[in-house]
C-alpha cells in the first residue's frame, strides 16, 4: 500500500479518516506517512485530525512534528490544488489538538475522582 498516496485523495473527510487509520496502524511507515500529511495539509479540520492522531501516539508536550516531504519544493503537482505549507496553519493545529488531548485528560480525571469520592460515601 502506498501510504504517501493518502495527501492524493481530493476529499479533506477521506483523508482525514486515513489520518486516524495511520494512528491506529501505528507502525513507524504509517507514522511517517502522518507526519508527512500533517506538514501540507490544505484543510484545518483534516489538519486538526492528523495533529490529534500524532499525538494519540506521543508525549502531548511535544513539539509539532512539522516534516515537508525531502522533496518537497512548494509547488504542487501539475494536477493538484496549490498547496503550500503554512507552519502557522499547522502550528495552531498542533496547539489546538495539544489542548484538547489535555482537556480530555482533565476531564477523564475528575471523573474518575468523582467516581471515587461516590464509592467511599456509599461505602
Amino acid at each position: 500500500m502506498d501510504l504517501t498516496a493518502i495527501g492524493d485523495d481530493s476529499d479533506p473527510t477521506v483523508r482525514t479518516r486515513a489520518y486516524r487509520a495511520l494512528g491506529l496502524w501505528g507502525d513507524p511507515d504509517a507514522i511517517t506517512a502522518l507526519e508527512r500529511g500533517y506538514g501540507v495539509e490544505p484543510d484545518p479540520r483534516a489538519r486538526v485530525a492528523a495533529a490529534e492522531t500524532l499525538i494519540s501516539q506521543r508525549s502531548e508536550s511535544g513539539e509539532s512534528p512539522l516534516r515537508l516531504p525531502p522533496d518537497y519544493d512548494g509547488v504542487p503537482p501539475a494536477d493538484a490544488e496549490p498547496v503550500a505549507p503554512d507552519t502557522d496553519a499547522v502550528e495552531t493545529a498542533w496547539r489546538w489538538a495539544r489542548e484538547h488531548a489535555r482537556f480530555d485528560r482533565l476531564a477523564r480525571d475528575i471523573s474518575a475522582e468523582r467516581d471515587r469520592i461516590l464509592r467511599e460515601a456509599r461505602g
